[in-house]
């Protein structure tokens, strides 16, 4: 009676295989047999019919079986799904929870371990751990600032506190930001999401690739207009600045669809996101840091504000970037004697974005 009503009921449809699903099955290590890849492509084609899956797959240890798990779960979690995966001991769920975490480690999948081992008040601890730090780097938030001012005040204060570390512990959630206080763009993003929620500012996460491979960022709406952020490209150390003042980068904070599509790229298809056209709330925009051509007197009077502030003149450069920043060189003595600032300048660049920090 079970399997005939089963027999009549639609289940969910899964599309084709993504982009991320090519290039995750393309990383497995090992040469799969004949008889693995046959499985995979039932267990592929279940997922895409309207039947109901009722797949068994019988082998012996060491013949891939998990990789086909692996392989469905991927697929599943692209299309917003969670996938619970049971095992009959604690020390299965281990090794079962080691091998998804290795093989999924370069994409933006939230994978943790749930067993006897960490009991229910271990968890909530760790939850009252992240919500008492959260709590105490919202102190100083402007709770009563524009949706601006603390969508600022969450990016600067994650920069500040939490540094771009690959092999961060727990990169993967909030854990790694807030109580490890290191992190990747995974990391970055739902801590971002976390914050400003609490903050009453609409969030959400995104998940893309960039040139490097998988990568997360947010979506924001402040004041009824929508933007994205990308706290991970912003931030210094990620940038290759190590030294102990890290200036902090803006060309990624409240920026448009089409910029971010210069070198981000969505799964449209799978996450339909709204386009972000506005730019007034953009920094630079906000701030009338943008400059279309070169004039010498424009960026002396930036300079010579940022000599009497924190000695870090920024710019977005809207045109030909790099002639710009030839000009910017080649006139600096110009530009010295304009601003009244006689001290040395050290050039750093992202995208567009051009800091000057005075030495």
């Amino acid at each position: 009676e079970l399997y005939a009503v089963r027999q009549q009921s639609e289940g969910f449809v899964y599309g084709p295989d993504t982009v991320w699903q090519k290039e995750f099955e393309e990383m497995f290590p090992f040469e799969e047999t004949d008889d693995q890849l046959q499985a995979i492509e039932d267990t592929k084609h279940d997922m895409e019919s309207k039947k109901i899956m009722d797949r068994l797959i019988c082998g012996d240890v060491g013949y891939g079986k998990t990789e086909i798990a692996i392989r469905a779960a991927f697929k599943a979690v692209q299309e917003g799904k969670q996938v619970v995966c049971l095992v009959p001991t604690t020390i299965l769920a281990q090794q079962h929870y080691n091998t998804f975490v290795q093989r999924l480690k370069e994409f933006p999948v939230r994978i943790d371990l749930l067993c006897r081992f960490r009991s229910a008040a271990e968890q909530k601890k760790t939850q009252k751990a992240i919500d008492k730090e959260a709590d105490r780097m919202l102190a100083d938030a402007p709770k009563e600032g524009s949706d601006y001012e603390k969508a600022l005040y969450v990016f600067e204060k994650l920069i500040d506190e939490v540094d771009y570390v690959e092999d961060s512990a727990d990169n993967q959630n909030i854990i790694s930001a807030f109580l490890n206080h290191e992190t990747i763009c995974q990391g970055y993003a739902y801590a971002t999401q976390y914050l400003l929620e609490k903050l009453g500012v609409s969030c959400t996460t995104v998940i893309g690739n960039v040139s490097d491979g998988p990568h997360a960022w947010n979506l924001v709406q402040l004041d009824g207009a929508y933007y994205h952020v990308d706290i991970t490209w912003d931030d210094p150390v990620y940038n290759g600045i190590r030294e102990a003042d890290k200036p902090v980068f803006y060309g990624y904070f409240n920026v448009t669809t089409a910029q971010i599509r210069e070198d981000h790229t969505m799964d449209a298809e799978n996450y339909p996101l709204p386009d972000c056209t506005a730019t007034a709330l953009n920094y630079y925009h906000k701030n009338r840091l943008v400059q279309r051509a070169f004039q010498v007197d424009a960026v002396a009077a930036l300079v010579k504000a940022a000599d009497r502030g924190d000695g870090i003149a920024r710019l977005w450069v809207e045109g030909d970037f790099d002639a710009f920043a030839d000009s910017l060189r080649q006139n600096w003595s110009a530009i010295s004697r304009a601003a009244g600032v006689y001290r040395g300048a050290k050039f750093l660049s992202c995208s567009r974005e051009l800091l000057i920090v005075l030495q």
